[in-house]
């Protein structure tokens, strides 16, 4: 008779749903204990995926709880899988889409010849520029900057590495010139929470700049003429005259 007590009805034939004869037999199992399917079981797991997305879980613990979901016979084994994570997934920032230019290379290697970046493109956060015996420009005035700070590490040997940013860019320049130049000129000003360009320079037997775009007006050779000006008057000598009047 003890037995009776925990028996189970099956599920109509046709509906698929348990009668109320079949409730009232089962009213002694414990909620926990209910057994569960596959249809539980991929929604324990796609929330463990996507708590590892959001980095709430390691993939160690996202490997090993899936594991565990899979395993799981009962209601009990499920839930200790998701009790430190919440419930309810918060709403995301808006995040506004920003299309990315052409991607470049974080190298720029010249020797005995020349390299350069420039246009509109998305410089890497560390650009590596070496030139040996040759030239390399950078030219960030129609770049995309990304991020607060842009690093660029220029190593120049019997060679010269050119640096051009837009003057609202804030700029930093360090580094060591054994036997070369090291040149920094740069107009912005200080303005905080503003992206920065740093170039760390080594120079040996070459040169590296840090500079803004400058507009150069070339200059007249020869002065511009004016309305104001004269025009220039020929005179006769007196001796001239005399020679009319014989």
């Amino acid at each position: 008779m003890e037995g009776m007590a925990s028996w189970r009805a099956p599920k109509d034939r046709i509906t698929g749903t348990l009668t109320q004869r079949d409730v009232d037999a089962q009213t002694d199992v414990e909620p926990t204990e209910v057994r569960v399917g596959d249809h539980e079981r991929n929604q324990v797991v796609e929330k463990l995926r996507s708590a590892s997305t959001e980095g709430r879980i390691t993939l160690t613990e996202f490997e090993d709880r899936s594991a565990r979901a899979y395993q799981a016979r009962v209601l009990s084994e499920l839930l200790p899988l998701l009790d430190d994570l919440p419930t309810e997934a918060p709403v995301a920032a808006s995040v506004v889409p920003v299309v990315d230019g052409p991607r470049s290379s974080p190298w720029l290697v010249s020797i005995f010849g020349s390299g350069r970046q420039i246009g509109d493109f998305r410089p890497a956060d560390l650009t590596k520029a070496v030139s040996v015996c040759g030239i390399n420009r950078i030219d960030l005035t129609q770049a995309e900057l990304v991020g607060e700070e842009t690093v660029i590490k220029a190593f120049a040997l019997f060679g010269s590495v050119d640096v051009i940013v837009p003057e609202h860019i804030e700029t930093d320049m360090s580094g060591p010139a054994i036997f070369g130049a090291r040149s920094h000129r740069s107009r912005s000003q200080h303005n905080p929470g503003a992206q920065r360009v740093v170039v760390k320079a080594y120079a040996l037997f070459g040169i590296v700049s840090l500079r803004n775009r400058r507009r150069f007006k070339t200059p007249s050779l020869r002065s511009p003429k004016t309305d104001t000006q004269e025009p220039k008057r020929r005179f006769s000598s007196p001796r001239r005259l005399g020679r009319g009047s014989d």
